[in-house]
């Protein structure tokens, strides 16, 4: 670069505006070639020196562009007596502050910021005659012109803005006090301490081209989502992350989550196979006066069955059905559906036995089937018709077919499963209220001593069941809060897939086979299995019986055809 050893303001002006330009290039088509990181290297030190010579003659300039921004100041002794930060903030271009005039928290979207300790200003050396002190701040929007090239380095990824203070005179003092770094990461990657190193770019490194070296610079922590460093010198600062270290621990996890669930519907589907038929069956063979007292419980828990049936059938088979879009759609729109209608008809359940626990006498509802049907299979409509026609593309998915994170998601399906699961809270701790209110005085009388006991029954077997649900979505709520640190994350991710997946078998062994129900069902199977193999027999029997006498019969008659002649 030519001129780049006068102060002129129009020669800085021509040499900042090189630098953005090439900085407008993307790290994608950018050469990692030695000769390109050379040259790199080069323009990066022309730019110091330029910015340096217009410090060193105690002239202040500023420059603000789309991938750059610039700050010469001579700074007064006053001004930098505590310090001095140079932050980013969103919109608007790099601004230089006294430490006591500056809070993070006044800072409208802080992008990045460096605050300097007041000791880089205290040595003498770098006073100009006038009092002042000369100091450079630079922040690259782009990182670009520095590029990654040791070995150490390979698997890491520049994850925020490289930001650079010098104070003219000084060279390579260490401070006790630490230059303190903050970075907003600029790749929407969530990654853990131990995928993140604090660096600064050094001239020395790759035979002079330069690289980034972490020492002296230390990793202190994240707040707000945003990376703080702690470094003992000044030069240029940024932030590496692994994020191919990360993306294989998160594949893994993906991994696990996807065999899990993957095994834990399956079982729910032959379970829920089995208590569908078991209902079926005792609801033909129940007598007419059982059958009064028990239709309504009967009718509910089997659409609730089929209800989860066909949301983890359609799960099983559509989850990844990617490759066709409309299908896709098709498939997450099933699915919104399918897991809303499966909480109502627990919710219909658990008001169905709240009503049969408070009176004594069976409660008649008028057109209980129809107003079930409607809340159970007919409302959940609804929510999902609003949502497609608010956001079609929330149900369209790269990865998967279910509904992308976003509003739909949350107030379309989480808020509607979290209210629906409140209010089975609130039942049952009435029903559990009236349950202990009244077991003393239900138990005196012996004829409803024994409807007292079916109703615990059916109760504590609700509960247990509504316990097992609200516990998974319990952990669902945890793993999707954003203060959720990775592990705890993928612990309740790991819970939510454990315990959602096998809700049908947990419905299974409730419903079916802890009443008695499905050993019923298997000894009428097998009986009737054992009756009709024994039919077989004596039928097989009988046509040998009918062939042996027809045998005999045809040898007498040609033994006697034989003697007449």
């Amino acid at each position: 670069m030519l001129g780049r050893s006068t102060a002129a303001d129009p020669v800085t002006t021509s040499v900042a505006a090189s630098v953005d330009n090439l900085l407008e290039i993307s790290n994608e088509v950018t050469d990692v070639s030695e000769e390109s990181r050379s040259a790199s290297s080069t323009i990066i030190k022309s730019l110091e020196e330029q910015l340096a010579t217009v410090a060193s003659v105690g002239l202040n300039y500023t420059f603000s562009s789309k991938n750059l921004d610039i700050e010469v100041v001579q700074l007064q002794e006053d001004f930098a007596s505590n310090g001095v930060v140079f932050y980013l903030s969103e919109n608007s271009p790099a601004l230089v502050v006294p430490s006591e005039k500056y809070s993070s928290e006044s800072v409208t979207e802080l992008d990045t910021s460096l605050k300097l300790p007041a000791e880089a200003f205290d040595v003498g050396t770098v006073h100009r005659e006038d009092g002042n002190v000369p100091s450079v701040f630079v922040l690259y929007k782009q990182s670009t012109l520095f590029s990654i090239t040791s070995k150490g380095n390979k698997n890491w990824t520049i994850g925020s803005r490289v930001i650079s203070a010098n104070v003219h005179g000084m060279e390579s003092n260490t401070f006790k006090n630490p230059v303190i770094g903050v970075y907003t990461p600029t790749i929407n990657k969530s990654v853990s301490e131990q995928d993140i190193r604090c660096v600064f770019w050094d001239f020395k490194l790759e035979n002079g081209i330069g690289d980034w070296s972490n020492e002296g610079c230390v990793y202190n922590t994240t707040e707000d989502g945003r990376v703080i460093c702690h470094c003992d010198h000044l030069t240029n600062f940024a932030v590496l992350m692994d994020f191919h270290g990360q993306t294989d621990i998160i594949s893994k996890r993906h991994h696990v989550l996807s065999v899990i669930s993957l095994i834990g519907c399956c079982v729910s589907i032959t379970a829920l196979i089995l208590t569908i038929c078991t209902l079926i069956y005792t609801r033909y063979t129940t007598p007419f006066s059982r059958e009064q007292h028990s239709a309504r419980p009967k009718l509910v828990l089997l659409n609730f069955a089929i209800a989860l049936f066909l949301l983890y059938l359609v799960f099983v088979v559509g989850i990844e059905q990617t490759t066709h879009k409309p299908a896709c759609i098709c498939i997450s729109v099933l699915l919104h559906y399918l897991t809303i209608s499966s909480i109502s008809w627990m919710t219909i359940q658990a008001v169905n036995i709240y009503l049969s626990l408070v009176r004594i006498f069976p409660t008649y509802i008028s057109k209980f089937r129809m107003k079930a049907y409607i809340f159970g299979w007919v409302i959940p409509v609804l929510p999902v018709v609003i949502c497609l026609i608010v956001s079609r593309e929330s149900y369209s998915n790269a990865d998967y077919c279910f509904i992308n994170p976003g509003p739909v998601l949350y107030y379309g399906n989480i808020a509607i499963a979290g209210a629906l699961f409140f209010t089975n809270l609130v039942i049952f701790i009435l029903v559990i209220c009236v349950l202990t209110c009244s077991r003393s005085r239900q138990i005196t009388r012996k004829n409803d001593k024994s409807k007292f006991a079916t109703a615990k029954e059916q109760v504590s077997t609700a509960i247990g069941l509504s316990i097992l649900l609200g516990l998974t979505w319990v952990f669902g709520f945890t793993a999707i809060a954003k203060s959720t640190s990775s592990n705890l994350r993928f612990s309740m991710q790991l819970l939510f897939c454990v315990f959602n997946s096998l809700q049908g078998l947990f419905v299974f062994l409730f419903f079916s086979v802890r009443p008695g129900d499905f050993k019923a069902f298997v000894t009428s199977c097998l009986s009737s299995l054992s009756c009709s193999t024994q039919s077989y027999e004596i039928a097989n029997k009988y046509d040998k019986g009918v062939t042996l006498s027809h045998d005999t019969t045809g040898q007498a008659e040609s033994m006697t055809h034989s003697t007449d002649v």
